[in-house]
């Protein structure tokens, strides 16, 4: 029977689509990145997202972010996105985080973790409890640098990004030997500050889309 998976089901399988529903994927941050990430794994038949952010949407999420649009101004990033997710898959599960205070969240019940608060601060404490609970986790980073053009999107152990060598260093003094993440980079044509927030939206597809595989163990 045809549904709003069928497609899905035909190029990953019955068995994957079953992975996938019984899944529990904790979404930290929903700007471009995460908010993207989030309904596509939503549209993937993800069974239940945890969505942990405090943001509030502002005019500039205008350029990029799918939850931002003049009718939700100003509203919780996590209540509009919850709602989205919602009108896409009736029989999700939404939990909606409040903001980390102190402690980490236990993340021990979920199948993955996807870090999209471009926090490097946050992303050191979410790799330590990631590994400390055994769950995997991808974090998208940003490196402040101008956006390109023709920017490609690349996913790789953070020890294997020189960018990112402050932040492979601190990850290996508190004892985390490796971390997935996503990136973009470019060798074209500059485009300065128009496609950050486009780029931003590429960079949630490609950490989603690396869930899946990793959820559903589908690579081909």
């Amino acid at each position: 029977m045809i549904n709003q998976f069928s497609r899905t089901e035909l190029l990953l399988g019955s068995e994957a689509m079953d992975k996938l529903k019984s899944s529990r994927v904790a979404v930290i941050g929903l700007g471009a990145a995460g908010a993207s990430c989030a309904e596509a794994l939503a549209r993937s038949a993800v069974g239940r997202i945890a969505l942990f952010s405090e943001e509030i949407i502002t005019q500039d999420m205008l350029g990029g972010s799918i939850i931002a649009d003049c009718e939700t101004l100003g509203k919780s990033a996590a209540d509009v996105a919850k709602a989205r997710l919602l009108s896409i898959n009736k029989d999700i599960i939404i939990e909606k985080n409040p903001p980390f205070e102190g402690d980490m969240p236990d993340f021990s019940g979920c199948d993955y973790i996807v870090n999209a608060s471009f926090d490097w601060d946050l992303t050191a404490e979410l790799a330590v409890q990631a590994q400390k609970n055994g769950v995997p986790i991808i974090s998208v980073l940003d490196f402040g640098e101008l956006q390109y053009a023709d920017a490609k999107f690349k996913i790789a152990d953070v020890n294997k990004i020189p960018q990112a060598y402050m932040l492979a260093a601190r990850l290996r003094r508190a004892g985390v030997k490796k971390h997935k993440t996503v990136y973009q980079t470019g060798d074209g044509s500059l485009s300065g500050v128009e496609f950050r927030d486009i780029n931003a939206c590429a960079l949630g597809l490609v950490a989603a889309g690396e869930v899946i595989k990793d959820i559903t163990g589908v690579r081909d």
